[in-house]
């Protein structure tokens, strides 16, 4: 019997029979795009990094969930173009923090509500100083360069400076370690950056961060590195946030190049990261663990590694490599590969890796590609592509994928969606792929564009040699599909948000997925300019389109009992109408009858605010209430029913 199943569907989910069935309660868009969104922990509330576009008459931005809540971006002849915004439990903005320039690549919660905040604004950019309000002191350096790492705290609304490391200079084609090398790996020579994130907290106290050294650099203006015979290296280093010890080491050789693509705290004090290397002979950590190699290796290795606060290796898993077999000819059209990780989830007894791999090539190349069981593959796709840039060009491979292992380092299971130029994955521009946990299930976001075949097909590679596969139907356009697993990577559902979008590079990206306060889950994220869409995967709302000139946050929230409650739900229930829905002064309740008994308004943390019995065709005054969502609860001698409301 397969572990998997056909999953069909055109605008939304196939459903088990209840009562209570998902439903989106609540949405709200922003006129500022939105890059991160994190929860604090000790129910602190949550966390946003914002950015919006440089014009001195930029108007204040609303930073607002439930009702507005504008935010002047300039002072003087200074005007801010990021924010970290800081919300309570409720979802109500309590701390801002605004500064420049370009480029939150993420946020770290410390606890007690502060945060480090990384920066990386490219790795040929020297910015002119950190500006921000409330000011960051003591910045390491007078110039805000390739990376930049400051901590806000945002009860005191006091920041203070912690790691700058420099840019080279020149242009990426002046330190290309050999030709060819960062094309195979960002895709394009002119997106040589560490635009995914550079550092891990360890326990509360101790901040671990990789950085590219592709020339000669600085750390905090006072530490100079030089490549190991002009190959790109990997400073690390150890900054003790109690004490401010700094510490660092260099990381490579001269014989090979290697980069760094994501770092992740692991639950026992340790850190997770992943990377690529080519080149013999190459340690990849500061205990000087190697990827294995063949004599005279020319294939790009991408690995996950495990090791402890200090740097020393605890296992090293390879997880595919590949190169292509054409010889490089220096006119343009050699091999391009990016590879990306977007997320690594540890749970109880597993760790969860999610990623994706574009690759294009010229028509005569093949692509070599050697998955994480050893299996070695070749790839030629026939589907002739054309840009100016490239020529013609075909895709050999363009694939997502999500890696199970053992908190030992061994590959227990790979799912991927198969590899294919049509396999409904939409390359080119930045798309997260990102995996969250919520309540023992994984959700998987997946981008899609599809115009003829209409299905996205999985593959699933077991470490005994198991192989199936499952196929999602999707409709024509754009989209992005929400696929839940459980821990044993089968696919049991799939959430569906169809899009309208005018420019490849304008998308909805999703940030986070988190439960919010009993069985309402919240999805965050962004919308591209004059994005159409309902981001309603039940198709119960109606279409919107974000504003011609600026990208968009969004929050939205929905009812989801069939992924977050572990009860039953009462199959007696009635359904319930509330209206309007946000509602501001009077609350209208529909299908209800003056016999229908008592109802009960309380709000996300149970707290009993309103209560009454029911009077047929007449309101209930909610002009009290605070801007928020509420629960509405009604109980009669037929059954009991709920309902959420939104007060703005």
């Amino acid at each position: 019997m397969n572990r998997m199943f056909l999953l069909i569907s055109i605008f939304g989910v196939t459903f088990t029979c209840m009562a209570q069935s998902n439903s989106l309660i609540y949405k709200t868009t922003n006129l500022e795009s939105s890059s991160r969104f994190i929860s604090l922990p000790d129910e602190g509330g949550f966390a946003a990094a914002y950015h919006w576009s440089y014009l001195m008459d930029h108007p204040p931005v609303n930073t607002g969930i439930w009702n507005n809540n504008y935010l002047e971006v300039s002072e003087g002849d200074t005007l801010y173009t990021n924010a970290v915004v800081v919300y309570d439990q409720n979802m109500i903005p309590t701390a801002t923090i605004l500064f420049n320039p370009f480029g939150v690549i993420d946020l770290h919660p410390l606890g007690d509500l502060k945060l480090i905040t990384e920066i990386s604004i490219g790795s040929t950019i020297n910015w002119g100083g950190m500006t921000s309000l409330p000011p960051v002191q003591n910045y390491p350096s007078a110039i805000l360069n390739q990376n930049g790492i400051f901590q806000y705290d945002a009860s005191s609304q006091t920041a203070s400076g912690l790691i700058n490391f420099s840019a080279p200079t020149g242009y990426a084609t002046t330190y290309n370690p050999f030709p060819g090398f960062f094309e195979k790996v960002y895709g394009n020579i002119a997106r040589n950056f560490q635009s995914q994130n550079t550092s891990a907290i360890i326990g509360d106290s101790v901040l671990v961060s990789y950085f590219a050294l592709n020339k000669d650099q600085e750390l905090n203006d006072a530490i100079s590195f030089s490549t190991f015979g002009g190959q790109a290296n990997l400073v690390r280093t150890r900054l003790n946030l109690q004490t401010q010890e700094l510490s660092s080491q260099q990381i490579g050789s001269a014989s090979g190049s290697q980069i760094k693509f994501r770092v992740h705290s692991a639950d026992d004090g340790g850190l997770y990261r992943t990377g690529l290397v080519r080149g013999n002979n190459t340690p990849v950590s500061v205990s000087g663990a190697e990827v294995p190699m063949t004599a005279n290796d020319s294939l790009f290795h991408v690995y996950i590694t495990k090791e402890n606060e200090w740097g020393n290796t605890e296992w090293l898993t390879e997880l595919y490599a590949y190169n292509n077999t054409r010889a490089d000819t220096g006119q343009g059209d050699e091999l391009r590969a990016r590879s990306r990780f977007f997320t690594i989830l540890e749970t109880e007894d597993a760790l969860f890796v999610s990623g994706d791999l574009n690759t294009k090539s010229n028509m005569e190349d093949t692509l070599v590609f050697r998955d994480c069981f050893g299996e070695m593959h070749f790839h030629h796709n026939g589907d002739t592509l054309y840009n100016e840039t490239f020529g013609e060009y075909q895709t050999p491979l363009r694939s997502a994928m999500v890696y199970k292992l053992a908190l030992t380092g061994d590959v227990e299971g790979r799912l991927q969606v198969m590899p294919s130029v049509d396999n409904g994955l939409v390359g080119g521009f930045p798309k997260k792929f990102g995996i969250f946990e919520i309540n023992g299930k994984l959700a998987w976001c997946l981008h899609y564009s599809e115009a003829d075949n209409m299905e996205m097909e999985f593959g699933y590679t077991g470490a005994d040699g198991t192989s199936e596969s499952a196929i999602i139907e999707i409709p024509e356009g754009r989209g992005i599909a929400i696929v839940w697993l459980d821990t044993d990577l089968f696919i049991s559902d799939h959430w569906l948000i169809p899009y309208e979008s005018p420019h490849d590079w304008d998308v909805i990206d999703i940030n986070a997925i988190l439960p919010y306060k009993g069985d309402t889950l919240l999805i965050q994220g962004s919308i591209g300019r004059a994005v159409t869409t309902t981001l309603d995967p039940f198709g119960n709302s109606e279409p919107f389109t974000t504003p011609a000139n600026t990208a968009n946050g969004f929050f939205a929230f929905y009812s989801a009992p069939q992924i977050l409650a572990n009860s039953e739900v009462n199959v007696e229930a009635k359904s319930l109408a509330l209206y309007p829905n946000p509602a501001k002064g009077l609350l209208y309740v529909s299908n209800a009858q003056k016999d229908d008994g008592a109802f009960r308004i309380i709000d996300m943390s149970g707290r009993l605010l309103l209560e009454g019995n029911m009077d047929a065709g007449f309101p209930i005054d909610v002009s009290m209430l605070k801007p928020g969502m509420y629960i509405f609860s009604l109980a009669s001698g037929k059954g009991h029913a709920t309902e959420k409301f939104v007060v703005n």
